[in-house]
């Protein structure tokens, strides 16, 4: 089958697929949990931890995304790749209780075009999980990706403990410090060969 353009003197025969002929996706609202978030909150989860999501093969599947769980409480979204973790939690909406067990990671692709969406927005969306699929929704805009099948790490056991210690530093000198490592560390001095 084909489809004819034609726009002044240009004419155009585009090659097209019958609806039916693409794959379906599935419904997630079949056989998972469904909940409303507002879009800010769960745009929130994305934007804070996408930057240590793995973006090479060295990382390992799992690592490709952001992903997300509900542990006290709480939505918490977290991203690794290995080197870096970004972690962050919003209050958890009434209907996550019902996410995995294990959780479910939302691949790289997936997270670039839900933080693209979400920004604009300023409404609460209903957001539908299933195995393999999440699924957001507003009265203007469905978004349905598929989930990352593999299981992320238990990031929990790699995070000190509270030990009672703590330190009060001024906001400035801080970052002046840090400044300064960061250019020994930039220019290859950290290097230790024996």
């Amino acid at each position: 089958k084909r489809v004819v353009i034609k726009s002044g003197t240009a004419k155009f025969a585009v090659r097209v697929l019958e609806p039916d002929a693409y794959p379906t996706i599935g419904n997630p609202n079949e056989d998972g949990c469904a909940f409303d978030i507002g879009a800010k909150d769960f745009a929130s989860l994305f934007e804070v931890t996408n930057y240590a999501a793995g973006r090479d093969v060295v990382a390992g599947p799992a690592f490709h995304g952001v992903h997300l769980h509900a542990k006290g409480g709480r939505l918490i979204g977290v991203a690794s790749d290995t080197k870096r973790l970004g972690l962050t939690s919003v209050a958890l909406p009434k209907g996550a209780e019902g996410l995995p067990d294990k959780g479910l990671t939302v691949p790289l692709d997936g997270v670039k075009e839900l933080g693209r969406l979400l920004k604009e927005l300023d409404e609460v969306v209903t957001v539908s999980v299933s195995k393999g699929l999440i699924r957001l929704q507003t009265p203007t805009l469905t978004f349905t990706s598929r989930l990352l099948d593999a299981q992320f790490v238990d990031y929990a056991r790699i995070i000190p403990k509270v030990n009672g210690g703590g330190a009060t530093v001024h906001p400035v000198a801080f970052k002046d410090a840090l400044d300064r490592a960061a250019v020994v560390y930039a220019s290859g001095l950290h290097k230790y060969e024996p």
